[in-house]
């Protein structure tokens, strides 16, 4: 069924679009950006065009536009005003009509929502209902650099990989800094910038025309290029994009920027499970401890929570106890400092397939485990002779 989101039309111009497409409009409030952007990605069917009605000021309009562009197909505004079409643009809108638009002109402006939406109507048949898949979103963050964050992610994705194959992505949202693609040493010719664009955001399947593809079975979002390229990723189109992978994978791993960052703030609000990372020194520990005490009173900790203990090192001065009395949770999972981890890194393999009886990687697999409800090591071993075959 079509979508169309009218913000502010005006009782003429709604009672006019109604009899065009019936109940397929939907009137949205003229709210602030977010909560109208909050607003659009709850709806069951992403929005196919939005019209931007007369009663709404051609600033507000722009604004909410531009923070909207990920959530629709098309955005249309109905405006008299002369000289607008530069900002017009800039915003995303695609369209603009007289603020009294004529009936042709409004038969042509909804007719391809018609078009998709009898489309639809015969793919989908008249009873059958939509299904929607949601896969798990796996945020992995820290409270600062320099713990291996990425090292865990990167085994994490490629260890659900082993077992669920080509139904894992990896995306990095480390958007300044990330090194995802260094890791798995991909060559990266897209990446979350473009995603979140206007062409990818148009459809979900579309996504995988961004995605690297690694040998292994995973799949990955990598950052941009350039630091400067991540200037215009807005935390909303974060938070689509995750969802939209989640319907396309059935493990979304995000690797988060260091700290609580509005992007990583966005990546755990949508999160199924969260994995926290720390390593062997008080600094350390005492962030963690910060970030879970603030996440906390955000209520924003999923019910299905991991804490690690990355570069474990007897040689720190410090114990398993000490690290958990600091940081006030017991850890779940031990990684310890090996020289595999390193070599593996420099590689651009993973220790958990460079080195699969390395203690890290013996460590890497029980986090697998957790996140993957039905993994047994039977499935581990079949995983294991399948890659070695290959």
């Amino acid at each position: 069924m079509s979508r169309v989101v009218l913000i502010a039309p005006g009782d003429a111009f709604e009672a006019r679009a109604r009899d065009l497409l019936g109940d397929d409009i939907l009137s949205v409030a003229p709210g602030a950006p977010d909560v109208v952007v909050a607003t659009l990605v709850q709806l069951k069917r992403r929005p196919e065009m939005i019209v931007f009605g007369e009663f709404m000021s051609t600033d507000h309009a722009f604004a909410v536009a531009d923070a909207a562009r990920s959530v629709a197909d098309g955005m249309v505004l109905l405006s008299d005003a002369t000289d607008i079409g530069g900002a017009a643009a800039t915003a995303g809108i695609t369209e603009i009509l007289s603020s009294d638009p004529s009936d042709s002109e409004l038969e042509s402006l909804f007719s391809l929502s018609t078009i998709r939406a009898a489309a639809a109507s015969v793919t989908r048949g008249p009873h059958r209902p939509e299904v929607f898949r949601t896969g798990q979103i796996i945020a992995v963050t820290s409270p600062k650099g320099g713990v291996g964050k990425t090292t865990v992610a990167c085994n994490l994705a490629l260890g659900l990989a082993a077992v669920a194959p080509r139904d894992v992505v990896i995306v990095d949202l480390d958007l300044q800094f990330g090194d995802v693609a260094s890791a798995l040493k991909l060559d990266a010719r897209r990446s979350v910038a473009d995603a979140v664009g206007k062409t990818g955001a148009r459809d979900a399947s579309l996504l995988r025309m961004f995605l690297t593809e690694h040998p292994r079975g995973l799949s990955a979002l990598c950052a941009p290029r350039s630091p400067a390229a991540a200037d215009g990723v807005q935390a909303s189109e974060i938070a689509y994009l995750l969802r939209q992978l989640a319907t396309q994978f059935g493990f979304v791993v995000v690797d988060t920027a260091p700290g609580l960052t509005e992007h990583t703030l966005a990546v755990i609000e949508n999160a199924s499970d969260l994995v926290s990372i720390t390593s062997m020194d008080v600094s350390s520990a005492r962030g963690l401890r910060k970030e879970l005490e603030i996440l906390r009173e955000l209520d924003l900790i999923p019910a299905s929570h991991h804490t690690v203990l990355n570069q474990s090192d007897r040689s720190s001065g410090m114990t398993l106890g000490d690290v958990e009395k600091i940081i006030g949770v017991p850890v779940d999972v031990v990684l310890p400092r090996t020289r595999a981890v390193a070599l593996a890194t420099n590689r651009g393999l993973p220790v958990i397939a460079d080195a699969p009886r390395d203690a890290a990687s013996r460590g890497f697999r029980l986090l697998v485990q957790r996140l993957h409800g039905g993994l047994t090591r039977k499935t581990w071993r079949a995983a294991r002779r399948k890659e070695n075959v290959s």
